[in-house]
């Protein structure tokens, strides 16, 4: 919605053992901050960056640059990477320092763990690292749990993956299971189960893999849980100058599903978690509301008249989703993960009911947005 997108790669502040900016990145960002000034020009649109997890703080005092030169709202991706896992804080109190100078830089967060997803209907197979796996590659899904169930073949299957265990990080890996659980305690992931069960971590995940009639879905979260629990998620929510995003709808569609991201906020966080929930209305106006207005749709957002009729109505003490699924019916059989939600009542756009009691109704009333007020 009129945004201009761009990541530093590595990075436009790397500063060399001089301590000094390398001139070509000195160039790269005057290259970004003149495309940026353009579009502050315009009078619309929202800048948007990626940080690098290795050079966030420098890397936001050079967004902050940008922002400033182009007179236009900022929203940078903000995580706790396992790498650089107390980064973010850093990042935010750069943030605060942004907008307490008049700027508006926002960052958008998650409200769960963000990584890639194993299968063996995913795209990301460990198990296809092994020779002896491809023999059976291309076999439907039932024969090739039939044929991973059988010893001999998982006994050269883990072996020929032994030298890729190293670098496996089974103590970040669980199953995600059916209802999924994306806080799961320690107890849950792959290394503690192995040493729980006596047996390799390498065999556990092997095993898990198959379970569901080889549906079953690991988890391997690279951001977000760096300890074992969403609390840094729930500070980064609950900031003043954050607002949900980093839903992945269109690229990786066969790693990641974060689809359910909107259930799992309104019925985990202001629910079911044990402790830190959140209020319902914090919620709703996070995924409607706030997230609106950082992009300038001020058409929307709110029940109000004059506003665009996008409402949600909502069972909540049914709400509820499954764990993702794979289907194959992109363009040459691509791939896609797809998660079920329940508990809509209803879903208006524009007014014109697109769900009923969790079905589509077949009515499309969307439109292009081609621009941000």
């Amino acid at each position: 919605a009129g945004a201009l997108g761009f990541s530093t790669s590595r990075s436009l502040n790397h500063k060399g053992s001089d301590g000094r900016v390398s001139p070509s990145l000195q160039a790269a960002e005057a290259e970004l901050t003149a495309i940026a000034t353009a579009l502050g020009q315009t009078g619309t649109g929202v800048l948007q960056g990626i940080l690098d997890p290795a050079d966030a703080v420098a890397e936001m005092e050079m967004f902050g640059r940008v922002c400033r030169a182009a007179g236009r709202p900022m929203s940078l991706s903000v995580m706790q990477r396992h790498s650089h896992p107390e980064a973010w804080r850093e990042v935010m109190a750069i943030m605060d320092k942004f907008n307490a100078e008049g700027m508006t830089v926002r960052g958008q967060v998650s409200e769960r763990p963000v990584g890639a997803l194993y299968g063996l209907d995913l795209s990301f197979n460990p198990l296809a690292k092994a020779m002896h796996y491809a023999s059976i590659a291309d076999l439907p899904l039932p024969q090739r749990v039939k044929a991973l169930a059988e010893p001999s073949l998982r006994a050269r299957i883990l072996a020929e993956m032994e030298p890729f265990a190293q670098d496996m990080h089974f103590d970040r890996m669980f199953s995600l299971g059916n209802p999924p659980d994306y806080e799961p305690g320690p107890d849950r992931f792959v290394a503690a189960r192995a040493r729980a069960q006596g047996v390799s971590a390498l065999e556990m995940l092997y095993d898990l893999m198959l379970e569901d009639e080889g549906r079953a879905i690991i988890a391997h979260p690279a951001s977000n849980y760096a300890y074992g629990s969403l609390e840094a998620c729930r500070e980064m929510m609950l900031h003043p100058h954050t607002v949900m995003g980093l839903g992945d709808g269109g690229a990786h569609l066969g790693i990641l599903c974060d689809a359910s991201q909107p259930t799992h906020l309104l019925s985990y966080w202001t629910r079911d978690r044990a402790s830190g929930r959140i209020p319902v209305e914090t919620a709703v106006s996070a995924l409607s509301r706030e997230t609106a207005a950082a992009v300038g749709l001020n058409d929307r957002g709110t029940i109000a008249r004059g506003k665009r009729a996008d409402i949600n109505v909502i069972d909540y003490d049914k709400l509820a989703f499954d764990s993702p699924t794979a289907t194959y019916d992109l363009p040459q059989g691509g791939r896609r993960l797809g998660q079920r939600s329940r508990g809509y009542a209803a879903s208006l756009v524009a007014g014109t009911a697109i769900v009923r009691n969790d079905a589509h109704t077949g009515a499309r009333p969307g439109r292009l947005v081609r621009g941000a007020r």
